[in-house]
């Protein structure tokens, strides 16, 4: 029997369903985060969803990064037989390699496409992270944009922060208790694994392709080793220009391993973000000096441009009053931010005002 993907990470994520469960709780009455002050009616709703969604995001991304781990292993390994099959029949004619098929290159683009997914995933589990950490523990920052980078600048302009925006010196103190809290935990893992998962995520993502080494190497699980940058913030001249030799441009480790320590080190991380924000949640809840949730985590309503894009393709059968099946949780997150249909004038009227106010004092 084939385990779901999601199964693997579930152990990991309760935490982090639990605040989901405590911030629909404290939605149900259909008017945002009841106790927060500081936001006006429309920002409860909408921070308090994108809080919610951070929960189901942190969870999708993990079943991914499962998922890309797993086929990545799969592909290469069977790619890996076949290259040294290629290189012994080669050797036998006096050759290095031989001719691939396209099915093999194929399924070579196929496994780096799982290489990079996984990377994408688990940097964007990081950035959820983020989210949740400042949404719930009213960090004065835009919850929609917080990556981790943001968590590290919180200690040095902390005081300045709490002043700039009203906190209460209590507020402030139990937000730097908490990212102290995550701080300790990163203390005890390998060194600067973080900080490289997120340089080789940005250096997939956004940077030119960095060299793809395969070596020949019996002690390799696969018979073929694939190192992978020591250095992924460096471009690839700049990182062989500060290296003596190759050996020093990558890490000389199984690149599987890697990544699986990768996914440990995160669903760790996860657990523990995930109960110090659920406890941060319940503090905030029963007393009133930490109440405040900064108009900062929602400057404008908003906050995203409308395109006039129209895809491609039939047309898809949605109108007004179309039978939409949903699950039972979606349904629930849509009633507790008030999104279905009937809410949605009071939405134009929230919208306009805000819209009304931004001009006023721009």
């Amino acid at each position: 029997m084939v385990e779901p993907y999601e199964a693997r990470t579930k152990a990991d994520i309760l935490p982090v369903t639990a605040l989901r469960s405590q911030v629909l709780a404290d939605m149900a009455s259909g008017h945002g985060v009841a106790w927060w002050g500081g936001l006006d009616e429309p920002r409860k709703l909408l921070v308090g969803d994108h809080i919610v969604g951070l929960t189901e995001s942190v969870a999708s991304n993990l079943a991914q990064a499962a998922m890309h781990l797993s086929r990545y292993a799969e592909l290469r390994d069977a790619l890996d037989f076949e290259t040294r099959q290629n290189v012994r029949s080669a050797a036998a004619r006096g050759g290095v390699f031989g001719p691939r098929t396209v099915g093999f290159d194929n399924r070579n683009i196929e496994a780096d496409g799982h290489f990079t997914g996984f990377f994408r995933a688990v940097g964007s589990v990081l950035d959820n992270l983020a989210g949740l950490v400042v949404g719930a523990s009213g960090m004065p920052m835009n919850v929609v944009k917080a990556s981790w980078s943001d968590l590290a600048g919180w200690s040095a302009g902390a005081s300045k922060a709490v002043t700039k925006h009203q906190l209460t010196s209590e507020h402030g103190g139990m937000i730097s208790t908490l990212v102290s809290q995550i701080d300790i935990h990163l203390a005890g893992t390998p060194t600067h694994w973080l900080e490289w998962t997120l340089d080789y995520r940005n250096s997939l993502v956004h940077r030119a392709s960095r060299l793809s080494i395969n070596v020949i190497d019996d002690r390799s699980r696969s018979g073929v080793a694939h190192p992978i940058p020591r250095h992924p913030a460096q471009t690839q001249a700049e990182s062989f220009a500060m290296s003596r030799d190759i050996t020093q441009d990558v890490i000389r480790r199984e690149t599987y391993d890697t990544m699986q320590l990768v996914l440990g080190e995160v669903l760790a991380l996860t657990r523990v973000v995930g109960s110090a924000c659920v406890d941060v949640w319940a503090a905030r809840r029963a007393d009133p000096n930490l109440h405040l949730q900064p108009r900062a985590l929602w400057p404008k309503l908003q906050q995203g441009r409308r395109l006039q894009f129209d895809g491609a393709g039939r047309q898809a059968n949605i109108s007004a009053g179309s039978f939409l099946a949903m699950n039972p949780t979606l349904s629930e997150r849509l009633s507790a931010a008030r999104l279905s249909d009937g809410d949605r004038p009071q939405w134009k009227t929230w919208l306009a005002a805000d819209e009304t106010v931004a001009g006023a004092t721009s």
